[in-house]
């Protein structure tokens, strides 16, 4: 479906989940595209304050209200001329605002504020968001005729846990770029594969890359274990770390650390899933290999 986006000129609408890489296929769509040598700007609209909507999309000329700059400032469609704009999380525009964008995808021409010259718009947009906008246009909060203007070609990202098949290939792909960033030649154990291919990954595609990153960085060796994701497995899911049972333990080694964490979780896995054989099923960890550690571990 990107590819043949690409092809055309339309208006794209991308939904999907947050996190899901709405932001990446809007890329590769600007990209493999015939405006690929012009601008590509983005438009944060749930980070915008509602009154400035229409100076940063239209600009303004100097002097036009209360603390403009004197030399005035372009908009982003200005920005963006002959290129893509892309109005992130669309969904979140206000209904005036809403009115505002329609004018401009109708018409092609808009004025900056406090302008008095009709400017002609030559930019692609393309929109994304996590609402559904066709049940926001039954309650009245997204205008109905604003959607079919953006809806013209619309593309679905399903959400992570929806498509396994892509997680292997997607871990690839951002253990390169991470080893890329930071001058490593890190490699991910069959194990580690498997362990990633059966989490849920509410945080989607933006989650996995974030643990991925922390296991490039701390990991002890080139190839990274169980060990190291039992090891970040034991900080929350916004980072913060999670104390130890007992907090009078004193861990005087990095080795003797990953042992305490992975006893911790193998402890809390079996706990959940009854038996060895559940979870090494569950989690499609080798059952012999499994047994090993919980006996070396002295996991209860």
């Amino acid at each position: 479906m990107a590819d043949k986006a690409a092809q055309f000129d339309n208006n794209v609408l991308i939904t999907g989940e947050s996190g899901v890489g709405k932001g990446v296929l809007f890329k590769y769509i600007h990209e493999n595209s015939h405006r690929s040598g012009k601008p590509m700007v983005t438009l944060n609209c749930a980070a915008i304050p509602e009154s400035l909507f229409e100076s940063e999309l239209f600009g303004y000329e100097a002097g036009s209200f209360t603390g403009a700059s004197r030399h005035g400032k372009k908009g982003l469609i200005d920005l963006a001329n002959g290129g893509t704009l892309f109005l992130d999380e669309v969904g979140d525009l206000s209904l005036p605002n809403q009115a505002k964008l329609l004018r401009v995808l109708q018409d092609k021409q808009y004025m900056s504020v406090g302008g008095l010259k009709v400017k002609t718009s030559n930019v692609r947009i393309i929109a994304a968001t996590n609402n559904k906008l066709d049940f926001m246009v039954r309650e009245g909060t997204f205008r109905e005729d604003l959607f079919y203007r953006l809806n013209v070609f619309p593309i679905h990202i399903p959400p992570l846990r929806e498509r396994r098949e892509d997680i292997l290939t997607l871990a690839q792909v951002l253990l390169d770029k991470k080893n890329l960033t930071y001058g490593m030649s890190k490699t991910l154990s069959g194990e580690v594969y498997s362990s990633l291919m059966n989490r849920p990954w509410p945080g989607n595609t933006r989650e996995l890359e974030n643990f991925i990153e922390r296991l490039v960085l701390t990991s002890e060796t080139n190839e990274i274990t169980l060990n190291d994701l039992y090891a970040i497995d034991s900080f929350g899911s916004q980072g913060e770390f999670k104390p130890l049972k007992d907090p009078k333990l004193e861990l005087n080694s990095y080795s003797e650390m990953v042992d305490h964490f992975e006893r911790e979780t193998l402890s809390r896995l079996l706990e959940e899933c009854g038996s060895i054989k559940a979870t090494s099923e569950k989690y499609n960890i080798n059952e012999s290999t499994l047994r090993k550690k919980v006996k070396r571990l002295k996991v209860k």
